[in-house]
């Protein structure tokens, strides 16, 4: 089971984020590695609209699951 903690975890990986996450198709890099490596960089973030954005869409499949108790 999820909890709201694994939910906060998620949303600060999220925000780590560099802005160039999922342009190339070919990066087989793990979210901590992109996250370690934009921060050893100094990359730009992805925006929180962007984070949002996410979120919003994600509230939407966790409303669903939460209503059929799964």
């Amino acid at each position: 089971d999820y909890t709201g903690a694994d939910v906060g975890h998620f949303k600060a990986l999220m925000e780590q984020l560099p802005e160039s996450y999922g342009k190339q198709r070919n990066d087989t890099r793990t979210v901590q590695e992109f996250v370690a490596d934009a921060k050893k960089r100094k990359l730009a973030r992805i925006s929180g609209k962007s984070v949002k954005n996410h979120f919003t869409k994600l509230s939407g499949l966790w409303k669903h699951f939460l209503l059929r108790d799964l």
